[in-house]
């Protein structure tokens, strides 16, 4: 499966549990041959947010349509690059 694909396929896996689910792409699983995505109810990403901003937003990328989230190399919010 390529990137590309891999890509399509979590954003439609989103859009099909949306807006109960939602799942997220685990960053210190990036570079293994077993990539990792959290499924969590809705709700309690955003509770998360509320206090916890900073450190999802260094764990988890968030899958969108328009934004190709697992290419090669791809910079952070944080400033640090996904590789």
């Amino acid at each position: 499966m390529s990137t590309d694909d891999r890509h399509i396929t979590i954003c439609l896996l989103n859009e099909a549990l949306a807006p109960d689910y939602e799942v997220r792409f685990c960053i210190d699983s990036n570079g293994s041959d077993k990539l990792a995505f959290l499924p969590l109810p809705t709700s309690t990403w955003q509770e998360m947010e509320k206090d916890r901003v900073n450190e999802l937003a260094s764990g988890f990328i968030r899958s969108r349509s328009g934004r190709t989230f697992l290419r090669k190399r791809c910079r952070l919010g944080d400033g640090r690059m996904l590789d």
